[in-house]
């Protein structure tokens, strides 16, 4: 399958595209993705049907050195409203932080 990255347009064509491809069990495709446009990643707090935003994803696949990394740079990039994102609940009723937690141990 190719992908025509250049057609998609606003942050949040690109979250939704993240979050279905980790809906999909792809995150292969959502590591391809953040690869070529983490630059135009603005709204983190967009979600999916489980609730869950991109920084949920992004913790549970966290032992893949591309999601960590982009992780990192959410955190520290103010443009992103992170803290919005950090405290949202999914469905489960399970914050980013309740992830960090269940599936890190560093």
């Amino acid at each position: 399958m190719t992908m025509n990255l250049n057609q998609i347009g606003s942050s949040n064509e690109i979250i939704k595209l993240i979050l279905k491809s980790f809906n999909d069990k792809q995150p292969k495709i959502a590591e391809y993705i953040i690869n070529n446009l983490k630059k135009r990643i603005k709204n983190v707090s967009e979600t999916d049907i489980y609730n869950r935003n991109i920084i949920h994803y992004l913790v549970i696949y966290s032992s893949n050195l591309t999601f960590s990394n982009l992780l990192k740079e959410l955190l520290i990039n103010k443009k992103c409203n992170i803290e919005k994102a950090i405290n949202q609940q999914d469905n489960l009723g399970n914050t980013p932080l309740h992830y960090a937690v269940l599936f890190n141990d560093n």
